[in-house]
């Protein structure tokens, strides 16, 4: 792949709803930054970029937690704020040991489903 090298990718504010698969591809990535756009979820290989360190998914669409994200145990900031997120899984703090920032503010966490 051209961009194998790739440690930085921004493509926020583009409307994006689905992520391609190749994203997965890219296992220098240490920063993904898909803030605002209309993503519903995250492909499951997400989890193969082992050096992810800073991902930023808020103001999407998000209704489950990206359990994929669990295996990117090098993450520091998950940034996931103003999505429509209803739990976070207890296992995050045993999987993700490095993370620093956690964000979920604007997220309807422990509120019954209307």
């Amino acid at each position: 792949y051209f961009y194998a090298h790739l440690e930085s990718l921004n493509l926020s504010n583009n409307q994006l709803s689905v992520l391609p698969g190749s994203i997965c591809h890219l296992g220098a990535l240490v920063e993904l930054d898909v803030s605002s756009n209309d993503l519903e979820e995250l492909p499951q290989g997400i989890g193969e970029l082992s050096k992810l360190v800073k991902v930023d998914v808020s103001y999407n669409r998000l209704t489950f937690f990206p359990h994929a994200l669990l295996d990117c145990t090098n993450l520091e900031l998950l940034n996931l704020e103003e999505n429509n997120i209803g739990s976070v899984p207890n296992e995050i703090a045993l999987k993700l040991t490095n993370l620093q920032n956690l964000l979920l503010d604007g997220n309807p966490i422990g509120k019954p489903k209307k």
